[in-house]
C-alpha cells in the first residue's frame, strides 16, 4: 500500500517534471506603409510557460536578394534592436533569464523595396532550455507594402534604368551593382505611345497603360512583335519600378529578366 509521503512525494515529482518554459515568437508591423517607407517592425517573445527561461537567441533573418555570387539583404535595416547584432541578413539578439508570463520586444527599422515577388522576415527563437516546446518559437511576417501614386502627363519623358539577370524581381538589386545599370530614354506620348527618340531603329515601337494612379505598364514591339512587358508600381518621386519580362516567341517567355527604374527626366 503507498504510504501518504510517497504520494505526496511522487505528485511533487510529477509537478516539477511538468514545468518548463515556453517562448512564443509573434511579429507585428504598422500599417499604411508604402516602398521605401522607413518603418519599425517588431518580434515580441513571450514566455508563457509555467517556468522561468534561462536565456536564448533570437535570430530575424530578413529577405535576401537574388543576385550572383553575392547575396545581400533585400531591403535595408535602417537600426537594430537594442543589445543586438546584424551580419550578413541575420539580426541575432542573446539575451538571458525570461520570466513566466514576461514579453521581450525587439524593435528593428527597416525599409523595404519594390518586389515583383513577396519579401518577408522570418524570427526563430533558440532556446537555451531543451523542454522549450519548438511549435511556437517561429514566426514569419510578409511585408504589406502600398504603392505611390503618381499620374503620368502625356509628353512626359522618363529615363529607364535597368539591369539583367534570371530570378531578379527588384531594381534595388540592379542598385547594389551600379556598374550592371544600363539606361534609355522614352517619352510617353499622348493616345498610349511611347516614342524612343531619332536615334532608335523604328522597327521599335511601344504602348503604355496606366490601369490606376500607382501602376504603370507598357510593351515593346520590334517590327509588330511584342518582345517585352513591363508591370510596375510607384515608389515615390515620380518613378515606378517593376519587372521587365522578354518574349522569344509569342508566348513564351526568357528566363532573363530586366528589373527597371522609370523616373522622370
Amino acid at each position: 500500500m503507498k504510504t501518504l509521503s510517497a504520494f505526496v512525494l511522487g505528485l511533487a515529482f510529477a509537478t516539477t517534471a511538468a514545468a518548463a518554459p515556453d517562448l512564443r515568437v509573434t511579429t507585428s508591423a504598422p500599417t499604411g506603409v508604402k516602398y521605401y517607407d522607413v518603418a519599425t517592425y517588431r518580434v515580441s517573445v513571450k514566455n508563457i510557460g509555467n517556468h522561468s527561461s534561462s536565456g536564448g537567441t533570437l535570430q530575424i533573418d530578413l529577405p535576401k536578394t537574388a543576385t550572383s555570387p553575392q547575396v545581400y539583404t533585400l531591403g535595408q535595416v535602417t537600426s537594430l534592436p537594442l543589445g543586438c547584432t546584424l551580419a550578413a541578413s541575420r539580426i541575432s539578439c542573446t539575451f538571458g533569464t525570461t520570466s513566466k508570463g514576461a514579453t521581450r520586444n525587439f524593435d528593428f527599422g527597416f525599409k523595404a523595396p519594390y518586389s515583383a515577388g513577396p519579401l518577408a522576415f522570418t524570427a526563430r527563437m533558440l532556446p537555451s532550455a531543451s523542454n522549450d516546446p519548438a511549435a511556437n518559437n517561429v514566426a514569419t511576417h510578409t511585408f504589406v507594402l502600398g504603392a505611390h501614386a503618381s499620374l503620368i502627363p502625356a509628353g512626359l519623358a522618363t529615363e529607364n534604368r535597368h539591369c539583367t539577370g534570371t530570378n531578379l524581381s527588384s531594381f534595388f538589386e540592379c542598385s547594389l551593382f551600379p556598374s550592371s545599370i544600363s539606361s534609355h530614354p522614352t517619352t510617353f506620348e499622348a493616345g498610349g505611345v511611347i516614342s524612343f527618340g531619332a536615334d532608335v531603329d523604328p522597327a521599335y515601337t511601344g504602348t503604355w497603360q496606366q490601369p490606376t494612379s500607382d501602376r504603370l505598364t507598357f510593351q515593346y514591339f520590334e517590327a509588330g512583335a511584342l518582345m517585352a512587358e513591363f508591370d510596375g508600381r510607384g515608389v515615390g518621386g515620380g518613378c515606378f519600378e517593376g519587372v521587365t519580362r522578354f518574349l522569344t516567341a509569342p508566348g513564351v517567355y526568357s528566363p532573363y529578366v530586366s528589373p527597371y527604374e522609370v523616373c522622370p527626366q
